[in-house]
């Protein structure tokens, strides 16, 4: 914050704070009173801030404001300048802010390469052959949502007769049986019939 410290006087070493519009003089109840000091006037000057500067502006003071040692009636104030009202002297301190300091540099993460595997559509994947006793996909066969295996080797072909009957739909199975008995029985009197032929025959 701006001040304006006092050199001289009863005063010195204090300072008024310049953080509103500051009227010096010897006037009582005026915010920047210099009291003891006749050569001051009752409303001598007046120090005001216009954006970031401060200016001082005499009042027609009777023995006028002297910005280092040379009289103005108007005049921008840099730290370090000495004003002198009357026999009373002071200095302005402004010093410049106190620059920020840069924000420490953050480096990056090492990300490492995401992995990415690369398949070669040109080439025909190299097919690995079955190990020993183990079934092949041609006699896997799916019959009747229902999972058949076959072990007939040389056989493409699933057939009824080597399927699991287990699996299959009950009137399936009556018929199957049905056929395999007449098939029997028809069997069984052909051979009385040609064993009948070749006993009369004798």
């Amino acid at each position: 914050m701006a001040k304006l410290r006092f050199l001289t006087g009863k005063l010195e070493g204090k300072a008024y704070p310049l953080d509103k519009a500051l009227i010096l003089g010897r006037a009582p109840g005026i915010k920047g009173r210099i009291p003891d000091d006749a050569k001051v006037s009752r409303e001598h000057s007046k120090i005001y801030r216009q954006g970031a500067d401060f200016y001082i502006v005499d009042l027609n003071s009777r023995n006028g404001t002297l910005v280092n040692d040379a009289p103005v009636t108007r005049r921008i104030l840099r730290d370090g300048d000495e004003v002198t009202i009357g026999e009373t002297r002071f200095k302005f301190e402004n010093p410049p802010p106190a620059p920020k300091a840069a924000p420490a540099e953050v480096k990056p993460k090492e990300q490492k390469p995401a992995f990415r595997e690369v398949i070669d559509l040109t080439k025909t994947p190299e097919v690995k052959s079955a190990p020993a006793g183990a079934l092949r996909m041609d006699e896997i066969v799916v019959k009747d949502r229902a999972l058949q295996f076959s072990k007939v080797e040389g056989r493409k072909k699933p057939s009824a007769l080597f399927d699991d009957m287990g699996q299959r739909p009950l009137l399936y199975q009556i018929g199957m049986g049905v056929i395999v008995l007449v098939l029997s029985v028809g069997f069984i009197l052909l051979g009385l019939f040609l064993a009948g032929l070749l006993g009369g025959g004798e």
